[in-house]
């Protein structure tokens, strides 16, 4: 659970990923308009800066967050529920965001965050939860897991 208010990135720090990398969560509880939840690629350890597929009850967006200012890269209008799985990759400079293995946003282009870590992100996300979460190197296993959040 992450608190309310702010724009939201935790990351998966055990490990190194590579630059073309996955995360995926399930969400485990509702979100809305005002509260998004969703896996992160490429998060950076010192700023909030990386790129988050997150859910808001009626869309699905791929975001960009850098020092904490996010903007909206691709967004499609889908309802989610608890227990969709939400899973965002990212290859060289193409992200793809999937709700239960189907694509929904992208491929989108960006070339501003380069690398970092698996994890998860948020915005105003008091309440909200997210399950299952797994990260790991794109065509590899997964490199880290945690079953609650």
């Amino acid at each position: 659970q992450i608190t309310s208010g702010a724009q939201h990135l935790a990351h998966w720090n055990a490990i190194s990923f590579a630059n073309d990398q996955y995360a995926q969560v399930v969400l485990a509880t509702t979100v809305d308009s005002v509260v998004y939840a969703g896996p992160a690629v490429r998060v950076h350890a010192s700023a909030v800066t990386g790129y988050d597929c997150v859910a808001n009850g009626t869309d699905v967006i791929i975001r960009k967050n850098v020092s904490g200012t996010s903007s909206n890269l691709s967004t499609t209008t889908f309802t989610t529920i608890v227990g969709d799985l939400i899973r965002l990759e990212v290859s060289g400079t193409s992200l793809t965001c999937k709700v239960n293995g189907t694509t929904r946003v992208g491929p989108f282009t960006d070339t501003d965050i380069a690398s970092g870590s698996a994890g998860i992100g948020g915005y105003n996300t008091l309440n909200a939860a997210v399950d299952d979460w797994e990260g790991g190197d794109l065509g590899g296993v997964a490199r880290g897991r945690i079953w609650q959040w």
